[in-house]
């Protein structure tokens, strides 16, 4: 076949023309790439930035781990551990506990108008009263027999943090009755009739290694009714 030199710059020509066209692809590919990451990334740091993310996991968690526990006198919230114990409770004593398993770590019985002349406790959680119907709790104690400065105590009744109840100077227990400041362990709160109820809160941790977050979570939330 005779050579051609048109045919030949012809052929060149079409093998330029599909060159440039292949690296014009390649070009705009990576170039919608980038947009699409820049889109993306701009939404995630928006949503960080409002933290709508955040909101909907905590509000999530807090909806499925809070639990509302109430009887005619009172309301409090708790985590899903913790259940009333009908069948040891009467209408003026209402007992509660909280279950690992078939283990129980947290106990609270809660006394309305009437509670035994011989409760006692190693610890106090000093509280003020809010609107007559709520409780603003501190921190708990210390064991009692440190206000005494003593390895024994001659009278049980002492006074911490201003709260005056029968400290169990013996016991080894984490044991925790809730007290008025500038008062003792009998709460007068306002109920929603508007009458006045008093109420006894005592509480004890059975854990290894006791301490106090349940309990003022707990006080912290409790309302009467």
């Amino acid at each position: 076949m005779k050579y051609s030199p048109q045919m030949n710059y012809q052929r060149r020509k079409r093998y330029i023309l599909r060159v440039r066209i292949f690296f014009v692809a390649i070009f705009l590919l990576a170039v919608a790439a980038a947009a699409y990451g820049y889109t993306v990334i701009r939404k995630t740091e928006q949503s960080s930035q409002n933290g709508g993310g955040a909101v909907q996991t905590t509000a999530s968690y807090y909806a499925e781990s809070v639990n509302i526990l109430r009887s005619p006198y009172f309301q409090f919230q708790a985590n899903k551990t913790w259940v009333e114990v009908p069948g040891e409770s009467t209408p003026t004593k209402f007992i509660y506990r909280s279950f690992r398993g078939n283990l129980i770590e947290h106990q609270m019985t809660i006394y309305v108008n009437e509670s035994p002349a011989n409760l006692v406790a190693n610890r106090v959680l000093p509280v003020t009263i809010s609107d007559n119907s709520e409780l603003l709790p501190a921190t708990v104690t210390d064991h009692c027999i440190k206000a005494t400065g003593k390895s024994s105590i001659d009278d049980p009744m002492i006074a911490m943090e201003r709260v005056k109840f029968k400290c169990d100077a013996d016991s080894t227990n984490y044991a925790v009755l809730v007290g008025q400041v500038g008062g003792t362990t009998t709460l007068p709160l306002k109920r929603a009739d508007g009458s006045m109820a008093n109420y006894t809160i005592y509480y004890t941790n059975l854990k290894a290694t006791p301490e106090p977050s349940q309990i003022t979570d707990i006080v912290n939330s409790f309302q009467a009714r």
